[in-house]
């Protein structure tokens, strides 16, 4: 009877425990197959020895796919904080350029951390102490009493220094990769703003990530507007204020709106009479800054309280009898001379060409298809992934994280080329390789509003 993961050399010769190294854990492990005698010519116990060698390699293999596990969550960490950086408020962004950046922030916190351990490591071993069995002079004394205080401050420093930089890693989502304390987390709790809030809101409760978005970009409006307030010293007068403020405001298109703060908005829409966004979306903006305030009475980061429980605010409902718009569908042939003047416009190697035959053939949303990875397209099985994995990334709802297929009409027409050429000529600088790099993501917008502008233009301009 044939024993596992074993060869014998010769009909009577001494077994050889052997076992080929999983691929995923070959370069972790340096080596790609396991050989060794296992100094026996019984099979009784061969199949012993064999069963422990099986049980060790079984360990070094977990072992190595929990090492691998552990290093690519780090690095999806650090993606989705460069990411989840530009999305900052104008304060938070000066705080984490003055420490250098996502890399000098973890590098920063690993120095002061050690800094810290060993300031705390010569105190602990007498250094500034006086020793009893030595008689000292008035200077000594004195010197020995300016070291302990110069160690005192050196760990109090290393200490502040570390709660200030977890606090920016807190807001940028990499408290698991700092493995933070939690009498840290307990001060650092301590005076949230509305923004620390939002970031809270979107970590622990697992909504949509256009929740998520839209949560952070009230909270930053509402900074914008008052500052860095915390939210136990917020009042109903900040959110009457703040009801106006946001109903003056206009509709953010293009990145010169987008970009400044809210009273720059307003200024703006004054001075050039822009449109302003609907009562509707007023509305619904309110209602997240009332569940930000709820969710941070409720979590302990307002210790008096919610400080706008006796605000409520309700959607405005469409008057009786009031008319909306309805579209028609395209017929064939006005599609048909669309695709025509739209391919005429965008070749085959141009992003808004596949997104209108994605959109087309795959009856995904636009911003799900403009956010595409090339990690999310699988040639093999011919599927696309709708999977939020990025933090900049969003869908509808959680229903909406879905894998398709590919129509084949996709790949007659040369889709499975594109997806190659974009998977050799990828870019760590041009959006960790997303498979549409020129949509513009993050600041909680959808991702390919400028190619629907492209459509409506080109579709008025076709001739019928």
């Amino acid at each position: 009877m044939k024993i596992s993961n074993t060869k014998r050399v010769g009909a009577k010769g001494t077994y050889y425990f052997q076992r080929r190294v999983p691929d995923d854990v070959r370069n972790r492990l340096g080596v790609s197959r396991w050989e060794r005698s296992l100094r026996t010519v019984s099979a009784q116990e061969a199949r012993q020895l064999a069963a422990m060698e099986t049980l060790r390699t079984d360990t070094l293999i977990e072992e190595a796919r929990v090492a691998n596990r552990a290093e690519h969550e780090r690095d999806v960490l650090l993606a989705m904080a460069k990411t989840r950086a530009h999305t900052l408020s104008a304060r938070h962004r000066e705080e984490l350029e003055a420490v250098g950046g996502v890399d000098g922030l973890m590098g920063g916190v690993e120095a002061s951390r050690l800094s810290r351990a060993l300031f705390s490591a010569a105190k602990e071993h007498g250094v500034g102490t006086p020793d009893p069995e030595r008689v000292y002079s008035k200077d000594e004394h004195r010197a020995l009493k300016l070291d302990r205080y110069d160690l005192e401050l050196d760990i109090e420093e290393a200490g502040v220094e570390i709660r200030d930089r977890t606090g920016i890693a807190g807001r940028l989502g990499l408290e698991a990769l700092l493995d933070v304390p939690e009498v840290v987390r307990d001060e650092q709790d301590e005076r949230k703003t509305l923004v620390d809030v939002a970031d809270h809101y979107g970590r622990k409760l697992g909504n949509a990530p256009s929740t998520n978005n839209t949560a952070r970009r009230v909270a930053r409006y509402w900074e914008e507007a008052f500052g860095p307030i915390a939210v136990e010293d917020i009042k109903p007068n900040h959110f009457r204020r703040f009801s106006e403020m946001l109903g003056r405001m206009p509709i953010d298109k293009g990145a010169t709106i987008a970009s400044v703060p809210l009273p720059e908005k307003i200024k703006r829409a004054d001075a050039d009479n822009l449109k302003r966004v609907s009562e509707s979306t007023v509305a619904t903006m309110l209602k997240y800054v009332t569940k930000m305030t709820a969710y941070a009475a409720k979590n302990g980061f307002a210790d008096n309280g919610d400080p706008l429980a006796t605000i409520s605010v309700s959607r405005p409902k469409r008057p009786i009898g009031a008319r909306t718009e309805n579209y028609e569908p395209f017929t064939r042939a006005e599609l048909d001379r669309v695709a025509e003047a739209w391919c005429l416009k965008f070749d085959k190697h141009h992003d808004y060409h596949w997104l209108f035959w994605l959109l087309l053939y795959s009856g995904a949303r636009r911003t799900e298809i403009a956010q595409l990875r090339i990690s999310d397209v699988n040639l093999v099985a011919m599927t696309l992934k709708f999977d939020p994995e990025e933090e900049w990334m969003r869908v509808k709802n959680k229903p909406s994280i879905r894998t398709i297929p590919i129509h084949p009409e996709l790949l007659k027409m040369g889709f499975a080329e594109f997806v190659e050429r974009r998977l050799r000529a990828q870019d760590d600088s041009q959006g960790y390789g997303r498979l549409f790099p020129s949509f513009v993501v993050g600041d909680g917008r959808k991702a390919g509003t400028a190619a629907s502008s492209a459509f409506t233009v080109t579709g008025r301009s076709t001739p019928p």
